[in-house]
C-alpha cells in the first residue's frame, strides 16, 4: 500500500489545508518561529494533532556541529525521536512531498532522514536541495539560514551530492566578500573557518579578515574586531602543523591585548576593568621572546594600575538597593525568652548555642537553583565580582536552565545566587536570634573567661597547646570584640581542622623534590574526601562559604592578608562564624566525646519556612 493509501481521508484533508497555508507563506518570513505562528493563526480551529507536531518541528532547536545531529523540542529539551510516531512520520512524508516553501520543506525532509527507519538517502538529498536553494540575507540568516547551511554542509557526507555543497560554499564566499554587515561578515568568517571551506586561497581569506579587523578597530566596533581576531587565531593555529603558525598566533594575541587595552581606556567602571583584565591575560600568555620587542612588561605594569583605579571607581559608583524591612519582632522576643532567667549561665549558654539553625546545604542549593529558574535573565550572562578596591575576586560563566536539570551541575555554576542566599540567611539569623540573645546574656551574666576555657578543655578537639588561645578567641565575642576574635579564630580553625584530618589518616602537607614539607591551604583541606567523611555536610558547607569562598567573605584569606576593615571585621559573617564555632564546642561537650557530626535532635527554636 502506498503512502497516501495508509493515511485516513480526513487526515489528508487536514494536511492539504496545512499545505496550502504553509505554501502561502512569503519567503521573506525571517524565521521558523514566524512560519509556525503564521500556521497557528490560519489553522481555522483544526482538531488535528498534526498541527501541533509540525509546530513542534518548526520550533525545535537543532544541535549544530555534532556528528549525530538531533532536533529537540524547545520547551522540554526532549528529542523529536521520542515525540514522533511512525504514523506521524508517514504524515510528514506526505506533507514534505507537496510543500514548496523551501525552509519548511528542507526541515521536514531532514527530520524524515534522521528519524524514519530504515533510512532513505533520498530524504537527505531532498533536504539538501531545499537548503541549498536559499539565499543569505541580513534578516534571515539568524532566523533559519544559519542552521540549514550548517546542516547542508554536513549532509553531503551521506548523499555524496557535492554539487549542492558547492552551491552553498559559493554563496557563503560571495557574502563574505560582498556584505557590509559586520555581524554577517563575522558569521561567514566563522563558518568558513569551522568547516574548512577552501574555495579560495587561505592567504586571501586571512587578508580579508585582517582588513576587516583594522576597519572595525577604526570605527570602534570592538565586538566584531574581537570575534574576527579569535577566528584569525584559529586559522593560524591550523598552520602550526606546517611550522609557520605559532609566530602569527602570538602576534594576533598581542594585537588582541592592545585592542582590549584601547577599549578599556574609553570606558569607566566594570566594563573598563573587564577589558583591562582580559588584556592582562593575553599579555601574560605572550612568549618571552616577544615581550621586549612589543614592550609587554611595560603594558602589564600600566594595566595593573588602571585596573586598581577603575575598580575603585566602579565600586564607588554602584547603586545601593534598599528593600522594605522584615518584621522580626516575634523572633527577637522568642530568642530573648530562651536565654532569660535560666537555672545558671551554662544553661543560658546552651540555649544560646542552639538558638538558631545552622545552614541547610540542600535547601540553600535548591533556593539558588529556583532563583535562577524563576529569574533566568539574571544568571544567563557572565558575572564579575569585585571587592571595595576594585580587585576582581571571581568570574562566573552564564548558566542556562537546561544546565540545572537532574542536579547534574557544579556549585560553581550557581555560586553567586548561592552566596547571596547564604549571606541573607545568616544576616537574618543574627538580627532575629543571635544578636538579641547575646545582648540579653551579657546583660544578665558576666561571662567569665574561665567558663569558656572550661568548655574548650572538655570539647575534645582543641589541642592542649591551643586551649588558651581558642578560649580567648571565643571570649572576645562576649565582649563584642569580634575583630580580635576573628583574627585568632580563623587561623586556629585552620590548624584544628588540619589536626583532625591528620588524626583520621589524612596527610595534609606537600613534599617537594627536596623533601621540603609545605602545609596545604584550608581550601584544599576542606575539599579533601576525608573532610566529607569526618565533618557534617552542612557544617563543612558553612566553613567553605565563610572561610574560603572568594565571592563571599573569604575570612581566612582576609585575615591572613590584612584585608578586613573596621566594618567587615565586626560584620555578620564574623559574628556568625564566632557563634557557629561556639556551638561546635558546646555540641562536643554535650555529647561527651570528640564528635564532628551534627546533633540529630531538634534545636531549641523550630526552623521557619
Amino acid at each position: 500500500m502506498d503512502l497516501e493509501g495508509r493515511i485516513m481521508k480526513k487526515d489528508i484533508k487536514e494536511m492539504e489545508r496545512m499545505i496550502d497555508i504553509i505554501n502561502a507563506c512569503s519567503m521573506d518570513i525571517n524565521s521558523y518561529g514566524d512560519i509556525s505562528y503564521y500556521l497557528l493563526v490560519h489553522k481555522e480551529n483544526s482538531s488535528s494533532d498534526l498541527f501541533k507536531k509540525i509546530n513542534t518541528i518548526l520550533n525545535a532547536r537543532i544541535h549544530l556541529k555534532k556528528k549525530n545531529t538531533f532536533y529537540v523540542e524547545l520547551s522540554t529539551g526532549k528529542n523529536l525521536s521520542d515525540l514522533l510516531s511512525e504514523d506521524d512520520l508517514d504524515n510528514i512524508a506526505f506533507l514534505a512531498e507537496k510543500i514548496t516553501h523551501l525552509p519548511v520543506r528542507g526541515r521536514l525532509y531532514d527530520v524524515l532522514w534522521l528519524y524514519k527507519k530504515p533510512r532513505q538517502r533520498n530524504f537527505a538529498s531532498e533536504a539538501l536541495n531545499a537548503f541549498s536553494s536559499l539565499d543569505i540575507k541580513e534578516d534571515n540568516w539568524y532566523g533559519y539560514v544559519k542552521d540549514v547551511f550548517y546542516r547542508a554542509l554536513y549532509l553531503p557526507k551521506f548523499t555524496q551530492e557535492f554539487s549542492a555543497y558547492d552551491v552553498i560554499e559559493s554563496k557563503i564566499m560571495a557574502c563574505f566578500h560582498e556584505t557590509n554587515n559586520p555581524y554577517l561578515f563575522c558569521e561567514m568568517a566563522d563558518i568558513i573557518t569551522s568547516n574548512s571551506i577552501k574555495n579560495e586561497d587561505d592567504v586571501l581569506i586571512n587578508k580579508v579578515i585582517r582588513t576587516f579587523i583594522y576597519k572595525s578597530k577604526k570605527s570602534k566596533d570592538y565586538v566584531s574586531a574581537y570575534r574576527c581576531l579569535t577566528i584569525l587565531y584559529e586559522r593560524y593555529k591550523n598552520d602550526i602543523f606546517q611550522g609557520n603558525g605559532d609566530h602569527k598566533c602570538q602576534l594576533v594575541n598581542l594585537y588582541h591585548a592592545r585592542l582590549l587595552d584601547e577599549e578599556g581606556r574609553e570606558y569607566q567602571g566594570l566594563h573598563a576593568v573587564n577589558c583591562f583584565n582580559e588584556s592582562l591575560k593575553k599579555y601574560k600568555a605572550s612568549k618571552i621572546t616577544l615581550r621586549g620587542i612589543f614592550d609587554v612588561d611595560e603594558a602589564i605594569t600600566a594595566l595593573k594600575a588602571m585596573i586598581r583605579k577603575e575598580g575603585k571607581h566602579a565600586y564607588e559608583s554602584m547603586a545601593i538597593i534598599k528593600t522594605e524591612p522584615l518584621d522580626i519582632s516575634v523572633e527577637v522576643n522568642r530568642a530573648i525568652e530562651l536565654v532569660s532567667e535560666q537555672k545558671d549561665i551554662i544553661h543560658s549558654l546552651y540555649n544560646f548555642c542552639f538558638i538558631a539553625h545552622p545552614v541547610n546545604k540542600k535547601r540553600m542549593i535548591k533556593d539558588a537553583v529556583d532563583s535562577i529558574r524563576n529569574h533566568p535573565f539574571q544568571s544567563i550572562f557572565p558575572s564579575i565580582v569585585t571587592d571595595r578596591d576594585g580587585r576582581v575576586l571571581a568570574k562566573t560563566n552564564g548558566v542556562e536552565i537546561d544546565e540545572l536539570k537532574d542536579e547534574d551541575y557544579s556549585l560553581e555554576n550557581i555560586i553567586i545566587p548561592l552566596s547571596q542566599g547564604f549571606s541573607i540567611y545568616i544576616s537574618l539569623q543574627i538580627q532575629a536570634r543571635i544578636a538579641p540573645a547575646l545582648k540579653q546574656i551579657c546583660e544578665e551574666y558576666y561571662i567569665d573567661y574561665k567558663v569558656i576555657k572550661d568548655l574548650c578543655e572538655h570539647c575534645g578537639f582543641i589541642p592542649d597547646s591551643k586551649i588558651a588561645l581558642f578560649s580567648q578567641a571565643l571570649h572576645f565575642g562576649f565582649e563584642y570584640n569580634f575583630s580580635a576574635s576573628v583574627h585568632l579564630l580563623a587561623p586556629l580553625l585552620e590548624d584544628i581542622i588540619r589536626k583532625i584530618l591528620y588524626d583520621q589518616g589524612e596527610y595534609s602537607a606537600i613534599i617537594d623534590k627536596n623533601a621540603k614539607s609545605t602545609e596545604v591551604s584550608i581550601s584544599t583541606l576542606l575539599d579533601k574526601p576525608k573532610a566529607k567523611e569526618v565533618f557534617d555536610e552542612n557544617f563543612l558547607f558553612e566553613l567553605k562559604m565563610l572561610l574560603t569562598n572568594n565571592i563571599g567573605s573569604n575570612l581566612r584569606n582576609a585575615v591572613a592578608h590584612g584585608l578586613l576593615d573596621d566594618d567587615t571585621a565586626s560584620g555578620g559573617d564574623v559574628v556568625y562564624l564566632w557563634w557557629r564555632i561556639l556551638r561546635w564546642v558546646m555540641l562536643s561537650v554535650v555529647i561527651g566525646h570528640n564528635e564532628y557530626q551534627e546533633l540529630k535532635n531538634a534545636p531549641v527554636i523550630e526552623e521557619s519556612e
